[in-house]
This record gives structure tokens, C-alpha cells and sequence, in this order.
């Protein structure tokens, strides 16, 4: 993966770049300080990209889902980038007992979320698979030309963060 691409890592977590989509890969529990340092990142990205940015969640394996206070934050976070904020994807990957609670919690997230942003017709979807999670925003995210994004570049670095993931990552960057 090109180094210029990662944000952030340390064992069990990535956040990365490609084009206007930040991604952030994870198999480790939600906790504060690393969806803190995942709403700063997007703040960041969203300077670089005048016409929004997408945020592509990839939760894998049976991790503890956020607890109620952190999901509220976690609505709270993606609201307060407005208009910046083109579509929000996750994807769970992890054993259906897990995916069906992580679902849940999701559209509970995003049902706070359009509660925050009244009105807000951001893009959201929960996919069972990050490949089709990436086929979405491929058709749902534009680039600064306004056309809709290509997905190759983006599918590489998706494929390359999630095997770090895997792997256990490397060190703190």
C-alpha cells in the first residue's frame, strides 16, 4: 500500500485515503479515541475535496458494537460535516449472529443521523460485503470533475487496508 495513502494504522485499525473516499478498516472494539481520530481525519479530507467526501466503514470479524453514548457521537460527528459528506457506506463482514446486531446498530446510527440533519438526503447504505459496498459508491460518489468516482484504484486500497487489518496492522503511523 503507498504509504501516502495511510492516515493512520496501529494493530486492528486503518483509516486511508483514495480520492474523495476515506476508509477506515477495523476489527477492533469502538471506542472514543479512534472514531475521534476517524472524524478528524475527515475533516482533514474534506479540504482537499471542495465537492464532498465519502467515508466507507469496514467493520470485520465479531468486535464489541458502540455502546449507545458512542453511537450518538458517532451521529453527531458525521453530522457536523454538513454538506461535505457525500455518502457514508459500511460494510460488515464477520459471522451472521454479529452481522445482523452490527446492521442494526448501523441504521440505528444513521436513523440518528437523520434526525440530527433534518431534512438530509445524504446517501447511507450497510452492505454484507465491502465489494458491493464499493460498486455503491461508485455510483453514489462524484470527483472534483463531477463524474462518478472510478472504483479500481479505490478497491486496491480497500483490499490492501483490510489485509493489514487482518494481519494485525503495523505500527502506529
Amino acid at each position: 500500500m503507498d504509504p501516502e495513502a495511510i492516515v493512520f494504522e496501529e494493530p486492528g485499525q486503518i483509516i486511508a485515503r483514495c480520492g474523495p473516499v476515506l476508509i477506515w478498516a477495523s476489527r477492533s472494539k469502538f471506542e472514543d479515541a479512534p472514531l475521534q481520530r476517524l472524524r478528524d481525519a475527515l475533516e482533514r479530507h474534506a479540504v482537499d475535496f471542495p465537492q464532498g467526501v465519502a467515508l466507507l466503514m469496514i467493520a470485520v470479524g465479531d468486535g464489541e458494537l458502540p455502546k449507545p453514548s458512542t453511537r450518538r457521537r458517532i451521529a453527531r460527528g458525521l453530522s457536523s460535516l454538513g454538506d461535505r459528506l457525500q455518502a457514508v457506506a459500511a460494510a460488515f463482514e464477520g459471522e451472521t449472529p454479529w452481522l445482523a446486531l452490527a446492521r442494526a446498530t448501523f441504521d440505528g446510527i444513521m436513523a440518528q443521523l437523520q434526525d440530527i440533519a433534518v431534512g438530509s438526503g445524504l446517501p447511507m447504505r450497510a452492505f454484507a460485503d465491502r465489494l458491493d459496498a464499493l460498486v455503491w459508491l461508485g455510483g453514489v460518489v462524484v470527483g472534483a470533475d463531477r463524474r462518478p468516482i472510478e472504483t479500481d484504484a479505490l478497491t486496491e486500497v480497500v483490499e490492501q487496508a483490510c489485509a493489514r487489518v487482518l494481519l494485525g496492522g503495523g505500527e502506529v503511523v
